[in-house]
């Protein structure tokens, strides 16, 4: 989750289907980081008293409420995916487990 606009636009999207993974974990050097490229996060939505320093909840999701929270990366909640603005393909489709 890079920008904030982005972010507003899916929660307007997803608001009240459940929790959602969003590809945040601090399995990548400890910090909180996008997982697809490694990148630091530029915005975040975190719940009051999150993340926590639980070291078994590295994986990162949201509420219905549309708040970040930390949880299990072994937990299964629904997912999101993106795509480019184009439609265009950029390669093959592949899942990413932390």
């Amino acid at each position: 989750m890079s920008t904030s606009p982005l972010w507003y636009s899916l929660y307007g999207v997803l608001h009240g289907y459940g929790v959602f993974w969003i590809g945040v974990t601090n399995l990548l050097g400890g910090t909180w980081k996008n997982i697809d490229d490694g990148s630091n996060i530029t915005f975040s939505n975190w719940a009051p008293g999150q993340p926590t320093n639980d070291k078994n909840s590295s994986c990162a999701a949201i509420d219905t409420q549309g708040l970040w929270f930390n949880e299990n990366c072994e937990a299964a909640p629904l997912f999101v995916c993106g795509v480019p603005s184009d439609g265009s393909e950029t390669g093959t489709a592949s899942a990413i487990r932390p």
